[in-house]
């Protein structure tokens, strides 16, 4: 889709093919698009359903973090000299914990 230009539809007026401009939504215009921009950067998306939080790898959806994926994150880019992870489980344990309690607010 070019940007600027607005998604149309097929009408059928008694009988009459008519073409019926779709209303704007956030999804069309903000939310794909900048999905398609995080994937170029080489973000990975998760297809979810509104309905099964499983399927994007929470518990629950008030789960904001991707914790399995924070842990693993957190390990690579830590590493020292020879490249080797120089957190141990709890300290990578209270960074997610942070994290979580950030990501949760006052």
């Amino acid at each position: 889709m070019r940007k600027g230009v607005i998604p149309l539809k097929r009408g059928n007026k008694e009988g009459n093919k008519r073409r019926v401009a779709q209303s704007p939504d956030e999804k069309t215009y903000v939310e794909i698009l900048f999905i398609e921009q995080l994937k170029a950067m080489g973000w990975d998306h998760i297809e979810g359903d509104i309905d099964v939080p499983y399927l994007t790898e929470r518990k629950s959806f008030r789960d904001v973090l991707l914790t399995d994926r924070l842990r693993k994150a957190v390990k690579k880019i830590n590493l020292d000299d020879n490249g080797t992870p120089w957190l141990d489980d709890d300290r990578v344990n209270r960074v997610v914990s942070n994290s979580d309690s950030a990501s949760q607010g006052p």
